[in-house]
């Protein structure tokens, strides 16, 4: 079951209030006006659960389009990002001189973009993991290749130094955390 959401638990503490007032209030209703009133309780609980239930499904609507709109937008960025690596012209506009990309050897700059590409991938996947959408035991295998071997890359840092001023802050957390944990653990 999903954990609910504020407003979610605000309009369920006000249903239970007028299901407890509407019962109290049955009593003390005349013998001949309990079942009318009976049922006009009813009517407005089912409505009220009805808006529950609604805002709970705008929500999760919401968040899929959300997350569609952010899925589609990184898969035009795959499709230009394999068109910058694969033509040096682009590439040099858009790694000037001074950039430590332009000094790196032909293989280390194709290592580099293709660590980008798998930064925007872990990304993608760390966004969906952190929103509930993706199922954690799916998540924990793709976290120990990146622990394991991904971050260990030295050419990692590199690109992550470089690179990781555009992505998610708390991504950025993220990874920096990774990075520390993998300093910090001595490799066999």
């Amino acid at each position: 079951m999903p954990e609910l959401e504020p407003i979610t638990w605000v309009i369920l503490i006000m249903a239970m209030v007028l299901v407890l007032a509407a019962a109290a209030s049955y009593w003390a209703q005349q013998p001949g006006q309990r079942l009318p009133f009976f049922f006009r309780v009813a009517t407005d609980v089912a409505i009220l659960f009805s808006v529950v239930a609604l805002v709970i499904e705008l929500r999760y609507a919401t968040l899929a389009t959300r997350q569609d709109a952010y899925s589609q937008s990184l898969d035009y960025y795959a499709q230009l990002h394999r068109i910058e690596a694969n033509n040096p012209n682009i590439l040099g506009m858009l790694y000037g001189e001074g950039d430590r990309f332009t000094a790196l050897s032909a293989a280390d700059q194709e290592r580099y973009q293709y660590l980008i590409s798998l930064i925007e991938f872990y990304q993608r996947l760390w966004l969906m993991e952190r929103d509930g959408v993706l199922d954690d035991e799916i998540w924990d295998g793709w976290e120990r290749w990146l622990e394991d071997g991904i971050v260990t890359i030295p050419l990692f840092q590199i690109v992550w130094e470089d690179e990781r001023h555009y992505y998610h802050p708390d991504f950025i957390t993220y990874v920096n955390g990774e990075l520390a944990a993998a300093a910090a653990t001595p490799r066999p």
